[in-house]
This record gives C-alpha cells, sequence and structure tokens, in this order.
C-alpha cells in the first residue's frame, strides 16, 4: 500500500534529489508538491519544480502549487550554495506551458 505525499519545498539542491526519491519509491504516491520561498524565491521554488517534474517525466504528474513566500527574513538568500537558480547552475529547461496551481485542491 502506498503513502500519498505532498512535499512542502524550497526546491533547491536538496529538495529536487528529495523529489527524486519520492517519485522512484514504490511506498510513496506524490501526488503534489507546494512551493516556499527560502533558500531561493518563491517564483525560483515554484519554477524549480517545474524544471525537476519535466527532465524526471513521472508517469503520474503530481499537482504543483504555489504556497508562501518567507520574506519575514530568518531563512536567508542561499544561492551562493545552492546556484542562482537554487538547482546548482544545472540550466534545466522550462517548459513554455508550466502554470502551476495557488496551492493544492
Amino acid at each position: 500500500m502506498t503513502r500519498p505525499l505532498i512535499l512542502d519545498t524550497d526546491m533547491g539542491v536538496d529538495d529536487a534529489v528529495a523529489l527524486t526519491l519520492a517519485l522512484g519509491t514504490d511506498d510513496l504516491d506524490l501526488v503534489g508538491a507546494v512551493s516556499v520561498g527560502g533558500n531561493v524565491s518563491l517564483s525560483q521554488a515554484t519554477d524549480n519544480i517545474g524544471r525537476c517534474l519535466t527532465y524526471l517525466r513521472p508517469e503520474d504528474m503530481p499537482e504543483v502549487g504555489r504556497g508562501l513566500d518567507q520574506t519575514d527574513g530568518v531563512l536567508k538568500d542561499a544561492t551562493n550554495i545552492f546556484g542562482s537558480d537554487g538547482l546548482g547552475n544545472t540550466k534545466l529547461e522550462l517548459p513554455a506551458d508550466w502554470v502551476p496551481g495557488d496551492g493544492l485542491k
């Protein structure tokens, strides 16, 4: 029996690995991913989910929603660690028709 999973992520390199592992295990059913601002901006994190899913091409595409930005100053920009795109400057393409949702329903 699989467990449904919603990934809450700021989609840096570490979260890209988590997404890949979640998609690769038979024990989990990745039903959705919600971006949050954190190590990169909310917009960048959301686009990074699209880039990773496009590259990984899962059989069942999870829903993607844009979550909340973290603007309280607690989390620091970490592009010096994760690269300007948050994914190690991999330059993964974002599909022209990429449209994330406004959270999961």
